[in-house]
């Protein structure tokens, strides 16, 4: 979508952003919105993901196969089939397209399951893109999931179960996807392979599900926490683009890790330091206000994007302009002004986190959350608001 990943656009010049335009494809015949005229097609979906394998990970468009290709037929007489929605290929597919389908297979070193938002997600890994995964002959293959919230590598490895090899398939953050033509490594995030998130108004609603399926039932509890922890990776990605090995602080390391609590409080802390404007944002504690369970599983929603970019407009103050955000991208707003702009919030301001908000008298409801963070680094007030720019 239109400024999501920072490559060419993917709507077509003459279509006021409308008609899709595929990297791979060229212009489509279909819209980037729904029927709704807000939520973006899986097409879209599709369409996103193909610009951040070719702008962002060097993959050629000639080797690239999109919509729904037949890996293997399944059942009597074929008629069940197994089905990707993007294969890429070692070569040009014009190279093979005329020899046998498994020779065809051989050559096949990405496949991906594109969904729409994330509630196809547990099928879509679990019935589609792990089984065709398992079929392709290399080992080295990768597999991609990718919608409106998650973005996930899959690989996969031959290990000894009981004198048995047996393949197993392991997920990794999209980070990890290398470069074309270059091997994987499982290796901790670097800020150089961060991504953009696909849909940052989901990214936010699926950290307030989190919240909520670990028993934080409060509404601006879970706003506070969620403004936490985006000022916690700010600072986290504002220093790993200073420091030697470029590795973020932010994520959960492989196996145990055991270091993970004490990393990201001293970056609950620095956030604290740097946004001291706020008194009550990181009061009566520094760190986060969730448990460790929960803070892991906050942590992984977001560990492989790259959030530095919607701060760097107002100098390190503000997430994103949802009111240009929200129109570009033409979804439903997820956070939004509750009652008035006088100091009685939760730490300062009248803001509350809410999911169920969305268009009113025909107009979108759209949130301004941007104030607040401006208010956190002690910019220039603004006359309508009392906050400072």
């Amino acid at each position: 979508m239109t400024g999501v990943h920072g490559h060419a656009s993917s709507h077509s010049p003459d279509s006021e952003g409308v008609v899709l335009y595929c990297p791979v494809r060229g212009a489509l015949g279909a819209s980037s919105l729904g029927v709704d005229g807000l939520t973006p097609t899986e097409e879209a979906r599709r369409v996103d993901f193909l610009n951040f394998l070719i702008d962002e990970r060097s993959y050629p468009p000639e080797h690239i196969r999109v919509e729904v290709v037949t890996i293997r037929n399944l059942g009597e007489s074929g008629r069940n089939q197994l089905r990707a929605d993007v294969i890429v290929h070692d070569c040009p597919w014009s190279d093979i397209q005329s020899a046998p389908r498994q020779e065809q297979l051989e050559h096949v070193i990405l496949v991906a399951e594109i969904k729409r938002d994330s509630t196809q997600k547990q099928k879509g890994i679990l019935y589609q893109l792990d089984p065709a995964l398992r079929v392709l002959p290399r080992l080295s293959a990768f597999g991609v999931y990718w919608d409106d919230h998650s973005q996930l590598l899959f690989t996969k490895s031959v290990e000894d179960k009981k004198g048995f090899d047996e393949v197993v398939v392991a997920s990794d953050s999209i980070a990890n996807l290398p470069h074309y033509g270059t091997a994987y490594q499982h290796k901790p995030i670097t800020v150089d392979t961060l991504t953009r998130p696909s849909n940052l108004l989901a990214t936010l609603t699926g950290l307030a599900n989190i919240m909520r399926a670990h028993g934080v039932n409060d509404g601006q509890e879970r706003y506070k926490e969620t403004v936490k922890l985006l000022l916690a990776r700010y600072v986290d990605e504002k220093l790993a683009r200073v420091s030697v090995d470029g590795q973020v602080q932010m994520q959960v390391l492989d196996g145990a890790d055991p270091t993970f609590s004490g990393r990201i409080s001293k970056l609950y802390t620095d956030a604290s330091v740097r946004y001291n404007r706020v008194e009550t944002l990181f009061s009566p504690t520094t760190g986060p206000g969730v448990d460790e369970d929960t803070l892991r599983e906050l942590v992984r929603a977001i560990q492989g994007f790259d959030f530095f970019f919607y701060f760097q407009r107002y100098h390190a103050a503000s997430l994103y302009d949802l009111r240009s955000s929200c129109v570009q991208e033409g979804l439903e707003p997820v956070l939004h002004s509750r009652v008035t702009h006088r100091h009685d919030g939760p730490y300062g301001r009248a803001w509350a986190y809410r999911e169920d908000c969305g268009p009113r008298n025909g107009h979108s409801r759209l949130p301004d959350l941007r104030h607040e963070l401006l208010h956190a680094a002690g910019r220039r007030r603004c006359p309508r608001t009392g906050l400072r720019h």
